[in-house]
């Protein structure tokens, strides 16, 4: 499950605001503002979450949670534009 420290730091690297996440997401900005503020957290819904993950994941953005901890990264594209 995303963090809001993982949702604010793929903004960051995409240097989204809440509203472009919340318009390449579907989700609205209220909610992503309690997330991210951890206001309700526990009780986001996992659909919104879902939502929010794949407007990252369409924008290059990959997200981990293993043992070595929460993390964020973009993909790059290689000189010939292949990823």
């Amino acid at each position: 499950m995303l963090k809001s420290k993982q949702i604010k730091a793929a903004r960051a690297l995409l240097g989204w605001s809440q509203q472009k996440l919340a318009d390449s997401s579907g989700v609205s900005i209220a909610s992503i503002r309690r997330i991210e503020c951890q206001m309700n957290y526990p009780k986001a819904h996992t659909d919104t979450l879902v939502k929010i993950e794949n407007g990252f994941f369409h924008a290059g953005i990959t997200f981990t949670n293993d043992a070595s901890g929460e993390g964020v990264a973009i993909k790059r594209e290689n000189s010939k534009g292949i990823t």
